[in-house]
């Protein structure tokens, strides 16, 4: 169930650092579970569509200080500093989704996937990985891409970083699903 308050996680106007760019957020820890590895190569796709594209990636660095490096290091390989922030722990996740156009979420494996159920709140369309419960919160409301598949992560990205209705109309109906079917209440 969604424990985080609706009155807390509701849509936003994106902040002047994002607005005008399109990009990309994700609340998670810096973790191998999370795959952010993944992540960071279908950034190194979507930016030779949506050039101008972001990943902003909140979530602790320390949890796993050795895939941080890791991951520092592919960032840097790739060339996509200007393109992808790990940009640490934030206080504020209602604040994360609402800088975003998208959520990313390319776990290997998730229990129940929250951080897409607030995306959703927020009416921010989410692109996840079909792993344990995401299918039951996200199908018909966001994108399933298979597990470790950086491209069809990127194409996934692309699809709602480029077609504004179809992003629009996911995160509306997104918001509406989360206040219909897992609110505590229910």
């Amino acid at each position: 169930l969604f424990r985080s308050d609706p009155h807390v996680f509701v849509p936003g106007e994106k902040p002047v650092a994002t607005r005008g760019t399109p990009t990309v957020v994700a609340a998670t820890n810096i973790m191998p579970l999370k795959d952010i590895e993944t992540m960071i190569r279908a950034c190194d796709i979507v930016r030779k569509e949506v050039p101008n594209v972001q990943f902003r990636i909140y979530g602790s660095k320390q949890v796993d200080p050795a895939y941080t490096k890791k991951c520092m290091a592919l960032i840097k390989h790739l060339r996509i500093e200007d393109h992808f922030l790990l940009a640490g722990y934030h206080n504020n996740p209602a604040e994360i989704y609402n800088e975003g156009d998208v959520t990313v979420l390319s776990s290997i494996s998730e229990a129940f996937p929250y951080t897409a159920l607030e995306s959703m709140a927020c009416a921010r369309p989410v692109v996840a990985t079909d792993v344990a419960g995401v299918r039951e919160a996200l199908e018909g409301y966001g994108i399933l891409v298979p597990p470790r598949d950086a491209q069809a992560l990127a194409n996934g990205l692309t699809t709602l970083l480029k077609d504004i209705e179809l992003r629009q109309r996911l995160g509306k109906e997104g918001r509406e699903r989360v206040l219909l079917m897992f609110r505590i209440s229910q």
